[in-house]
């Protein structure tokens, strides 16, 4: 079973093939491939995506604080709850609810929000 972040539950919806190495992108992918078959378990903290990061440093995230303040209203938007378990494919089902808050709340300052606004479920 996959294990995501809160905000990777949200942001991978968006995954069009980018990343930071051709290492990362090859795993995303088969990450998000594998979610889309089931449901995946809730996790703070380095998941299964962030082993691969560049940012991932001895175990934490060099960008932690910004994160975990994603993390928690990824939570708040989806009732998530670490441990817990949801269907990744499910959230979408959501997005016409979350995604206007996700926006405000999160997309204004990320680097990746070109790469999103390009996807047809970003619009």
């Amino acid at each position: 079973m996959v294990r995501f972040r809160p905000h990777h539950f949200i942001c991978l919806h968006f995954y069009s093939g980018e990343g930071y190495s051709p290492e990362f992108v090859e795993k995303l992918a088969s990450l998000v491939e594998e979610a889309e078959r089931g449901d995946v378990e809730v996790v703070f903290g380095a998941d299964d995506l962030c082993r691969v990061c560049p940012y991932l440093e001895e175990g934490v995230c060099r960008y932690e604080e910004d994160v975990a303040r994603l993390d928690g209203k990824a939570m708040e938007l989806l009732s998530l709850e670490e441990g817990g378990r949801k269907s990744f494919a499910g959230v979408r089902g959501e997005f016409p609810r979350i995604l206007p808050l996700w926006k405000e709340f999160a997309c204004s300052s990320c680097a990746w929000r070109e790469v999103c606004e390009r996807h047809p479920l970003y619009r």
